[in-house]
Parts: structure tokens; sequence; C-alpha cells
């Protein structure tokens, strides 16, 4: 596996990107379950199993294209929900 993503930069990128968000994004989810906050961590915990599609997706050898564009929008759709779901005084 480390020499197909030693080959591979597009598919390197997709793992390393997925891998991040999982890391960075599951504590939160379980933060946000046990503080009660439970829509928003629904949509956390959405998000991570989203990655983990991908992160199979493109191990599969699906169109690494289209998962770099999935991821990015991924990404960014999740932020403007999050920022939507949370108050103004919680953003700052």
């Amino acid at each position: 596996m480390l020499e197909l993503l030693r080959k591979n930069f597009q598919l390197a990128m997709v793992v390393f990107l997925c891998s991040c968000a999982i890391v960075a994004i599951a504590p939160f989810a379980v933060i946000r379950f046990l503080a009660g906050d439970y829509l928003i961590a629904i949509l956390d915990s959405a998000i991570v199993v989203f990655m983990v599609a991908l992160l199979v997706m493109a191990f599969k050898s699906v169109s690494l294209d289209l998962i770099s564009l999935i991821l990015a929008a991924s990404y960014t759709v999740g932020a403007i929900a999050i920022i939507y779901l949370r108050t103004e005084e919680t953003l700052y």
C-alpha cells in the first residue's frame, strides 16, 4: 500500500486529507455528543463517515478527479453547515 501511495501523488493527497479530517473531526463529534449538542454532533459524525467512504472509494480506484472534487465540496459544505448551525457568539 505504501508503494502505491508513493507512485500516485493524487491518491496520496486524497488519503492524507481524508485521514486528517477523520482524526480532526471525530473528537469534536464525541465532545458535542457528550455536551448535548446533538444536531452538530450528528453533522460531525456524518462528515467523518463521508470521509471514510471517500477514502475507501479512493482505494477502490474510482476516478480520483471526481473524488478530489467531492472532497473539496464536502469540506466547503461541512464548514458552511457548521457555521450556519452555530450561533454567532460561539464562532468568535
